[in-house]
């Protein structure tokens, strides 16, 4: 059996209303929770908007996006949408105009804006003066709270757009492994609260970020640049190199993923200092 773009958008309009639980927490059962690793982190509460794609193509059986080694780590999706730009501009599904299905790669432009996109929606229909009706998680609803509901977007904010392998036959799905129980802390170890990675439409924030960008410095860790609380680039490089110097020194947490998953927030806290 092969998925079309009217399967995926009905799929989409199934989720239409989903919104975050309590509004502004990004806790979206069956959304934020739908991503994780070969190993099993899992990612938790977390900006939305291209797990949702992730989730919607998944369940009709489309598996484009199920590539860890392009999509940040997670064999089932993408939380991060420039990771899409890089793995699909310049080949044969990037488009410069979109169709029902398509995947529409936002760019808002202005300060704060990722010239590799910031938001991804998946185009409903184009109008006739050019601008496309899509369908998005994350985004805004008539009530003034973040859920999946339909908009409008004028063709300018489109960077370009992914076209899924509607109709072709898709490799096998990844496995779901069992979820990974955290370690229990050692003295001065915060509680694992979630796993730490890029996502879009904005970056994770918060106080365990502080407080991770903080003993990472105090580890020697140089390049996480700044304590602000926000988990950045440098962030996941940081985590990347950690964790190859972790399994270096006999102290596995994992593959290298560029996630902060239960295993390396443990080790940051709990693995002597080299």
């Amino acid at each position: 059996m092969t998925a079309s773009a009217t399967q995926a958008l009905a799929r989409f309009a199934q989720f239409d209303g989903t919104a975050e639980q309590p509004h502004g927490s990004n806790h979206v059962p069956g959304i934020t929770d739908f991503l994780h690793t070969a190993g099993g982190v899992t990612t938790g509460n977390s900006p939305w908007c291209c797990e949702t794609i992730s989730r919607v193509l998944f369940d009709v059986g489309i598996h484009d996006l199920c590539n860890p080694a392009k999509f940040g780590g997670w064999v089932n999706g993408c939380a991060y949408v420039p990771y899409l730009t890089l793995a699909f501009r310049g080949g044969p599904q990037w488009h410069t105009s979109g169709v029902p299905g398509d995947l529409g790669i936002c760019v808002w432009g202005g300060r704060g804006s990722d010239s590799r996109g910031d938001h991804v929606v998946m185009i409903v229909a184009r109008n006739a003066d050019g601008s496309y009706r899509t369908r998005e998680g994350n985004a805004t609803g008539p009530g003034g709270f973040d859920e999946v509901t339909e908009h409008t977007r004028p063709a300018s904010v489109f960077l370009g757009f992914v076209r899924p392998t509607y109709g072709a036959t898709q490799k096998p799905a990844p496995p779901r492994p069992a979820p990974i129980v955290a370690p229990r802390p050692v003295t001065g170890e915060p509680p694992y609260r979630r796993a730490l990675f890029l996502t879009s439409p904005h970056l994770l924030v918060g106080s365990d970020v502080t407080a991770w960008q903080r003993r990472m410095l105090a580890r020697g860790w140089r390049g996480i640049g700044r304590v602000d609380g926000v988990y950045g680039e440098k962030c996941a490089a940081v985590a990347g190199q950690f964790q190859q110097d972790c399994d270096a020194h006999g102290w596995p947490v994992g593959q290298v993923d560029h996630i902060v998953g239960p295993r390396t927030w443990h080790a940051a806290w709990a693995r002597p200092i080299s």
